[in-house]
């Protein structure tokens, strides 16, 4: 929970690694850590979802192209 009251801008000065479960102090160790998990995210999540027939089961029923219909500018203001 964020505290709006607080005078103090305190900034962790280390974070603990999630590979490996080192504690980092080093800056660029700190935002190279930060940007690994944020890059590998998204696969992490998609190997947690089932799988239907060898596919992730959001992707069974995509299909391979899609089309953009022309509208106008009240069209989007509308939505």
């Amino acid at each position: 929970m964020v505290n709006f009251k607080s005078k103090t801008n305190k900034v962790p000065q280390s974070i603990v690694s999630g590979h490996g479960g080192d504690e980092l102090y080093d800056p660029l160790n700190i935002a190279n850590e930060f940007n690994n998990y944020f890059s590998d995210i998204g696969s992490t999540i998609v190997e947690k979802m089932p799988s239907r027939n060898g596919m992730p089961e959001h992707t069974a029923t995509l299909c391979s192209s899609f089309y953009l219909h022309e509208t106008s500018e009240k069209k989007v203001i509308r939505l």
